[in-house]
C-alpha cells in the first residue's frame, strides 16, 4: 500500500463495458454518446479527479485497448473462454481474477473497487493480502429468486462471508434486494453498504414527445437482453393473446441475447410479423426513438434471473411512460407509483395489464404522471454510484490515516 501522504491508488474492476472509449469522451469533457446513463467508469474517472487520486480502471471488453490522462488509466482486457462452461468456465473466471490481482498490486492500488462479475469473490477477497482495501461493487443479486442454482454456487456464497462482514471495508450495492442478500448472507454482519441508483444528465429525455394514450396502435416496449429468463417468451405469447383479441397493440423488442433466435422461430410461426417487431441491437439515438414511440415498456423478468436493477424501468418513468413489470425487479421500488405489477410466467396476466392500458386512457394517463413525478430521483447526484464512491475513498482515506 502507498504511502499516507501520496494520493490514494483506486483500482476499479469494472464490468465487460468499453471503458477505454467511455474514458477518452470523459477526457473531452463529455459522456459517453453510447450510454443513455452516465458510465459507471466515467463516474468513477470524475471521483478520481475529484479526490486527486491516481486511477486505474479495467474492463472485460472485447476490443483490446489502453488509454491514459489526468493521472489515470483505463484499460479494455477481454476475457479468454467467457463462453465457456463448467470447469473450464470456473477456471477462467478465477484466472481473469488473479490476472486483476496482479495488475492491482502492479498499480500499487490502495483500494479496489471490485465488480461481482469479474471474478469470484475468493478471489476477490485476495486482494486484502497484496494491502489493497477491497470494496465489492454488486449490480446483480448474489442469488436468484429461487435460490442458488448449485450446491457449488452455494459453497462459493458460504466461502464469501467472510469477504462480506470482515475483509471488505465498505460494499456498494445497486439496490435493496441485493443489500438484503448480502445481510442475510453475513448474518447481519456485513461491512458498511452504501446504496446507489443509475445517474442520468437531465437534458438526456428532454426531447422525446409526450406519450399520446389515444395514438394507434398501443406500442409496448421490451429493452434490454433477449433472454429466456428476462420473461421475453411470456412478452411473446401475450403478444399471441392480444392479437387474438383484435386490439390495435404492437410490440417493439430491443436487444440481442441466446434467445433471440427462437423468439423470430416462435414470432414466425404464430405469425405475429405484423404486430412484433424485432430490432436486434439498437444505437443510442434509435433507442430512443423506439423509447419516444412507445407507451408503456414491459420488464416481465422471471425468477430464475438474479436482476439488480432493471435500468429500462428508471429509463421508463425518465421518458414518462409506465411500466409493466414482475416483482422480480428491484426497481419497482423507486418506480411502483407508475408501474402494474404482473406475476411472473403469465402471459394472460401480461396481456390483461396491456388491454387495461388501452381501454381505461385515464388510467394509463394517471400512471404517466406518476412516471414523471418519481423520475426525479435518477437525476439525483447525491444518489449516484460517484456519490458513494466518494463516500468509500473518504472511508479508505480514514483508515489509512489511522494505520500509521
Amino acid at each position: 500500500m502507498s504511502h499516507t501522504t501520496s494520493p490514494l491508488r483506486l483500482f476499479y474492476a469494472a464490468g465487460p463495458g468499453d471503458v477505454v472509449g467511455s474514458f477518452r469522451h470523459f477526457l473531452q469533457g463529455r459522456d459517453d454518446p453510447a450510454q443513455t446513463a452516465v458510465a459507471y467508469s466515467t463516474q468513477f474517472f470524475e471521483a478520481c479527479r475529484q479526490t486527486e487520486s491516481l486511477g486505474l480502471c479495467v474492463s472485460s471488453h472485447d476490443r483490446p485497448d489502453t488509454a491514459h490522462g489526468q493521472q489515470i488509466s483505463a484499460r479494455n482486457m477481454p476475457r479468454f473462454l467467457k463462453h465457456a462452461r463448467g470447469a473450464l468456465w470456473h477456471g477462467a473466471h478465477i484466472t481473469y481474477g488473479l490476472r486483476l490481482l496482479h495488475i492491482a498490486a502492479a498499480f500499487q492500488a490502495d483500494v479496489a473497487f471490485i465488480s461481482e462479475d469479474t471474478t469470484h469473490f475468493f478471489i476477490a477477497d485476495l486482494f486484502r493480502t497484496r494491502g489493497i482495501m477491497p470494496i465489492p461493487t454488486l449490480h446483480n443479486t448474489l442469488w436468484t429468486d429461487t435460490g442458488p442454482k448449485s450446491r457449488l454456487q452455494s459453497v462459493i456464497l458460504r466461502a464469501a462471508r467472510p469477504y462480506f462482514s470482515k475483509h471488505a471495508i465498505s460494499i456498494l450495492s445497486a439496490s435493496r434486494a441485493i443489500r438484503q442478500q448480502v445481510e442475510h448472507l453475513t448474518d447481519g454482519e456485513a461491512q458498511p453498504i452504501m446504496e446507489f441508483l443509475p445517474l442520468y444528465r437531465h437534458d438526456v429525455f428532454s426531447d422525446l414527445p409526450p406519450p399520446d394514450p389515444h395514438c394507434r396502435p398501443f406500442r409496448v416496449l421490451f429493452a434490454g437482453r433477449i433472454e429466456a429468463n428476462k420473461g421475453i417468451f411470456d412478452l411473446v405469447q401475450a403478444a399471441a393473446l392480444l392479437k387474438d383479441r383484435g386490439l390495435p397493440i404492437a410490440f417493439d423488442i430491443c436487444g440481442t441475447g441466446a434467445a433471440l433466435p427462437e423468439v423470430k422461430r416462435r414470432v414466425d410461426n404464430e405469425r405475429l410479423g405484423d404486430i412484433v417487431q424485432i430490432h436486434g441491437h439498437l444505437s443510442r439515438p434509435d433507442m430512443m426513438d423506439r423509447l419516444g414511440a412507445s407507451h408503456v415498456v414491459a420488464a416481465p423478468t422471471t425468477p430464475d434471473f438474479n436482476e439488480g436493477f432493471n435500468q429500462s424501468l428508471s429509463e421508463a418513468v425518465l421518458a414518462g411512460r409506465p411500466v409493466i413489470a414482475t416483482a422480480v425487479n428491484p426497481a419497482l421500488e423507486q418506480v411502483a407509483a407508475a408501474a402494474v405489477v404482473v406475476p411472473p410466467y403469465a402471459p394472460a396476466a401480461l396481456a390483461d395489464a396491456i388491454t387495461d392500458f388501452v381501454n381505461t386512457p385515464d388510467r394509463y394517463v394517471e400512471l404517466c404522471h406518476h412516471a414523471q413525478s418519481v423520475a426525479g430521483v435518477f437525476r439525483n447526484p447525491e444518489s449516484s454510484f460517484q456519490h458513494m464512491l466518494l463516500r468509500a475513498i473518504h472511508l479508505a482515506q480514514t483508515l489509512r490515516t489511522r494505520a500509521l
